[in-house]
This record gives C-alpha cells, structure tokens and sequence, in this order.
C-alpha cells in the first residue's frame, strides 16, 4: 500500500476546488436568477439564457482545455480555470445590465469546462495507483458541496435588499478559485506531464514526493507506457470507437450512458427548479 503524504493530500484538495465552480453555480443561481431578473428587469427568455449560457459555454472549454494543459502544463491549466472563474463572477458582480451578466456568464463558463477536464486529469496523473479510484473520487464530492454550499449562501443572503443580495451570492462563488489559486504555487506539476516533455528527472522527483520510494519505478514505468501509447492517438481514438471485444464495447457503452443520463437527469432538475422559482418569484 502506498503512504499518503500530505503534499499528496493537499494537492488533491486543492485541486478539487474546481469542482465546487459547477455545484455552486447549480445551487446559487437558483435563488439568484429571481432577485436578478427583478433587479435588472430581465425578460424571461434573458434569465434563461443568463443560466444556461454557461452550461453551453462550459462544454467548449473542456474541448479547449486539454491542448493548453499538455502545452503548458496542468498547473497553468487549472490556474487558468481558476482565473476565468474569477473574471468572470467579478464581471456579473458588477454588471447592470442583460449584455454584462451575460459575458460574466460565458467566461464563467470557459472556466468550470477547463476546471472539469484539468481538475480529475490531475488528480490522476498525481495520485498512485492504489489511492487513484479515492482520489478522483473526491472531484465530484466537491461538486455536491459546491451545490450544498449554493443553497446555504441563497438561503443566508434571502432577507438582503434586491441590488445588493444576487450580487453577493454571485460573488461569494470566487472564493473557492481563490483559495486554489492563493496555494497553487505550492503543488508540484503533474509527473505525468513532465515526462511527456521530457523532463523525466523532474517527475521522478514529484513522485518520490507523493509516494513510497519503493512504487516510484513502477509508477515510472506506467508513465513510460502511457507516453508511448499516446504518441498513435489515431489507433487509440480507433480502438475507443470501434472496440473489437465485447467487453471493451460494452464498457464504452456503459461509460457513455452513465454520463449521458447523469447529465440530462442533473439538467432536468435544475431547470424545473429554475423555473419553479422563477414562477413564484415573478408570480
């Protein structure tokens, strides 16, 4: 079994962070979208734009994400996520109008797709094997927290005046992309990253710091293996789409039908919720 160090165990926590960006907005923009649309005087076809822009947006930044992250690095990627985040909740903060709530929206958006690709990508290629499944795990723990803590801070800001109490449950959203960026500083760069350009000395080094001394070879060597598969990304992308086996064909049918039902499931409900709470607000 591997120790867990608590660089390890810090890196994880912090970088679960970025999961809290989409459950947050999910919890917070249900009780805000009502003092918004009054306080700006949105029509109802605006307010639904101004929620789901940034779901829409959202999927164009995971597909953008994974090129920055392997050219820069994942630390410089989540720093990204992070930083858009911030931008953009600053940015509706201080709008007064339809078209600034909806450009916060959209660069809201960029940051929670960049923030769920880079986010378990480096919780992965950080973690040992044996703790890998726990760790990434805690990604979407972060996301049930972030919707729990968005009801919380909806609730607790209820009785504030109509300008002034959307705007701070908005922005109480950046603090926890602010704290990730307060410590990122201090997280290694994923070793994963760092062979794969060729800095081989510097990964092992990350490892013999998250882990036994003892697993860094053979973690080396599934690194090794993983760099060399990736450099034929078209045979790989062939077998992930046209498995030959049964077995990999129903594990990709499996994978895709989870992550489609979960989604539609958590869009469903959000937008009932939504547009119950637009009925009794504006009723």
């Amino acid at each position: 079994m591997t120790a867990v160090t608590a660089l390890l165990v810090a890196s994880v926590c912090f970088t679960s962070l970025l999961g809290t960006l989409l459950g947050y907005d999910i919890g917070i923009i249900s009780g805000a979208i009502v003092f918004l649309t009054k306080d700006l005087s949105l029509s109802t076809g605006q307010a639904e734009v101004v929620v789901g822009s940034l779901n829409l947006v959202s999927a164009f930044g995971a597909l953008l994400v994974g090129s920055f992250a392997d050219r820069f690095g994942r630390r410089a990627a989540i720093c990204l996520a992070n930083a858009l985040f911030v931008l953009g909740t600053l940015t509706v903060v201080l709008s007064h109008g339809f078209t600034g709530v909806l450009w916060g929206r959209i660069i809201m958006g960029f940051g929670v797709g960049c923030g769920f690709v880079v986010g378990p990508l480096y919780t992965a290629e950080l973690s040992p094997p044996d703790k890998r499944g726990m760790f990434t795990s805690l990604f979407e723990v972060s996301i049930g927290t972030g919707i729990l803590l968005g009801y919380l801070v909806a609730y607790l800001c209820r009785d504030m005046t109509l300008q002034v109490g959307w705007r701070v449950m908005i922005g109480c959203g950046a603090v926890p992309p602010l704290i990730s960026l307060l410590f990122l500083a201090g997280l290694p760069e994923s070793p994963r990253f760092l062979w794969a350009v060729g800095r081989k000395k510097q990964a092992r080094e990350v490892l013999q710091r998250v882990m036994d001394p003892a697993e860094v070879e053979a973690c080396c060597g599934e690194i090794e293996a993983s760099v060399l598969a990736a450099a034929a990304p078209r045979e790989a992308l062939r077998a992930l789409l046209c498995p030959r086996t049964p077995g990999v064909r129903l594990m990709v049918l499996v994978g895709l039908g989870l992550t489609l039902s979960q989604q539609a499931w958590l869009g469903l409900g959000l937008g009932l919720g939504l547009g119950l709470g637009l009925g009794l607000g504006l009723g």
